[in-house]
């Protein structure tokens, strides 16, 4: 996973290179800085020359400036660097949940999800931007010192050279307790953000059964589960951080006894010793700050697992075959639709539906009916490509579906969906979100066709009218029908729609059934249905039950056969009168 984490640099490779090394240069002037305090202090205290120190003190002056400086851009460059990373990964993690489709999203946690995409890229800047430099620079900055110091005194080197790989030691040892501690808090942070979408999604029912209580109890327990956790991860890092500067401060330590040993035996010079001094605790240094990032470090770790367990799944509906040239450019339209031996069944084993076969002719309408969980919403989602058949095909104009492009072909489609989304925004660009071209006028049209144009006039601000966050300033059925405005107001040449008159009354029903015939003259339109006073508009029917077709055709075909539609025909004319 490290690995994984580390090639992200390669998209901004010169901003990584600049801030190491900055960070590099920065060590070098130290060791230039370091050694003019050792001269100074010599020639001031030892050999009590006051004079031609001028020069070295402005030297000290614009060795500290310019580490200053380099410290700085070696920061802005770090921040840098992970801003783009994570625009990236963010990007990425998008399109792979755009392509995984609404049906891989709807069937995981909304929470969950939620905190990896978020939380979860926070951290992953944060790993970027601190911790990957600091384990770097922790290897370089040692190493060029140790080269500078060996020219001065090679047993200070040697010191040092031999206490700073127990550092690494130690901090590989602490490092693979804190990743299991850092992953356990990932997951009761994921756990926490989950269980409070779920309470906020469904806040009314809890209030409406008075159950706010146990919630919040819950609530409570799940966040002290992730402060015990939290703090448990903490108390390894600050332990870790604790014997880091132990450690650093026992090797200072020992590196002084044995310069003052040297010093007095006249092995060294004061100016030399001097200078050692001063830059053995800057040695140390890139392995306390590695130490102060290595909580984030390996909090980004723990998220980046399942970010990039996202971005390694496969979308169901991959193309299995080759376009034909003619699917290239564009989509033949009008078109008829063919499923051949169509079967799916959902990672539950649950069977969606199974060995399906039907064809309808192009502008022609088709109702699916069944009772629920039948299949009917299935056979939708595998034509608007949300999924992918196990088993057997289906052919538009002879081609297959999965062959042709996903965006051509959404492009030619108007969905309706049992629960249709409304984004935050006006009530026209939600309605210009399936046509951007549209002009008002073709606006209005459409809400007329969908028996909303009326209601708009009602409102203060008209089609101005600001949508909350999933419309919940308008009715359940105000919200079907700005959906079946936009399917309304969609160029596509094909209409689909999943229970759409579902929260209606039966006066709007019967209004909107009179524009469907319209527009069935002018596209497909497939719908599933439970009213059968709708269903009767279409020209062909498809009977489903338990994921199996049981009849198909058209009304008069049905109604000779005297079977499943036939008894449901004769049922609603009863009770009809």
């Amino acid at each position: 996973m490290n690995k994984q984490l580390r090639a992200m640099v390669r998209h901004t490779p010169w901003l990584f290179f600049l801030t190491i090394g900055f960070g590099v240069m920065g060590s070098v002037l130290l060791y230039f800085q370091m050694h003019l305090y050792g001269n100074i202090v010599s020639s001031v205290f030892i050999h009590h020359s006051w004079r031609d120190n001028s020069t070295v003190l402005v030297g000290i002056v614009l060795l500290f400036s310019s580490r200053g400086l380099l410290a700085w851009s070696a920061e802005k460059s770090a921040i840098l660097m992970a801003a783009k990373n994570k625009k990236v990964l963010r990007k990425q993690l998008t399109r792979k949940l755009f392509a995984l489709g609404p049906a891989w999203v709807m069937q995981e946690d909304k929470g969950e999800l939620l905190t990896t995409t978020f939380e979860g890229v926070e951290q992953i800047e944060t790993y970027l931007a601190r911790y990957l430099p600091s384990m770097v620079l922790s290897t370089l900055i040692p190493i060029t010192l140790l080269i500078f110091l060996l020219t001065v005194d090679t047993t200070s080197t040697l010191i040092l050279f031999i206490t700073a790989p127990l550092l690494v030691v130690f901090m590989i040892l602490i490092g693979k307790k804190t990743a299991q501690k850092a992953k356990r808090e990932w997951r009761a942070l994921s756990l926490l953000s989950s269980h409070f979408h779920d309470i906020m999604q469904g806040y009314m029912t809890l209030r409406m059964f008075s159950m706010e209580k146990p919630q919040e109890d819950a609530i409570d327990a799940i966040g002290e589960a992730y402060r015990k956790t939290s703090l448990s991860t903490l108390r390894l890092a600050f332990l870790s951080s604790f014997v880091l500067e132990l450690v650093s401060t026992l090797g200072t330590a020992i590196v002084a006894v044995f310069l003052a040993l040297r010093l007095i035996d006249g092995h060294l010079t004061y100016a030399d010793a001097l200078t050692v001094l001063l830059i053995t605790p800057e040695f140390y240094l890139p392995f306390r700050q590695l130490g102060a990032q290595f909580h984030a470090g390996q909090k980004g770790v723990a998220a980046a697992n399942r970010i990039f367990a996202i971005l390694a799944l496969q979308p169901e509906a991959a193309p299995i075959e080759k376009a034909p040239l003619s699917m290239v450019h564009g989509l033949a339209m009008p078109c008829s639709i063919r499923f051949e031996h169509v079967s799916y069944h959902y990672k539950d084993s649950s069977t969606g539906i199974h060995d399906v076969t039907f064809s309808l002719p192009a502008h022609t309408s088709l109702a699916i009916i069944g009772p629920s969980g039948a299949g009917k919403s299935t056979i939708l989602s595998l034509l608007v490509r949300f999924l992918a058949p196990t088993a057997g095909r289906i052919l538009i104009n002879e081609t297959p579906l999965q062959t042709i492009d996903e965006r051509l072909w959404l492009s030619h489609i108007a969905y309706v969906g049992q629960k249709p989304h409304l984004f935050a925004g006006t009530i026209r660009d939600n309605l210009r979100i399936v046509n951007p071209h549209a002009t008002d006028e073709e606006i209005e049209n459409a809400c007329k066709m969908a028996q909303l144009h009326d209601t708009m006039l009602t409102l203060p601000d008209g089609y101005a009218t600001m949508i909350e966050e999933a419309g919940t300033n308008l009715s359940g059925g105000q919200r079907q029908r700005l959906a079946i405005a936009r399917a309304f107001l969609h160029p596509g040449e094909i209409v689909i729609m999943d229970e759409p008159t579902s929260s209606l009354d039966v006066f709007t029903e019967s209004l909107l059934e009179e524009q469907v015939l319209l527009l069935k003259q002018t596209k497909t339109v497939i719908f599933a249905a439970h009213r059968i006073g709708t269903v009767s508009l279409a020209d062909r029917v498809l009977v489903v039950d338990q994921g199996n077709l049981q009849e198909y055709g058209t009304q008069e075909e049905l109604l000779l056969q005297r079977g499943i539609y036939h008894r449901l025909m004769n049922a609603y004319k009863e009770a009809a009168g």
